[in-house]
């Protein structure tokens, strides 16, 4: 996968994030880098993260994820297919700090 393909998959339509449909949702897609590596992009977005490691690829799409929910992280094989999707669901309720 690349920006290209990414940046044609964008969001649409409008609504709170709390309602959101799944294709609502950011998608943080894990996918071997075009050159060498893993990239990390989110779907629709401009930008990817290139990683030497597919373990740390991972771990930082779902770091990303973890701050945006409700999203999901997706790992790709070079043929696009999903080899691994993991769904962060809303924050619910009140949260205490402190």
């Amino acid at each position: 996968m690349n920006i290209a393909t990414m940046q044609s998959n964008t969001r649409s339509g409008t609504g709170t994030r709390s309602k959101a449909r799944m294709e609502d949702v950011p998608v943080f897609v894990v996918y071997p880098g075009p050159m060498w590596g893993w990239a990390v992009a989110c779907r629709g977005g401009t930008q990817s993260h290139t990683f030497t490691d597919k373990n740390l690829a991972i771990n930082y799409a779902k770091s990303w994820a973890e701050a945006n929910r409700p999203s999901v992280v997706r790992v790709e094989t070079p043929e696009g297919r999903i080899e691994a999707q993991w769904e962060y669901a809303p924050f619910s309720g009140s949260r205490v700090v402190g």
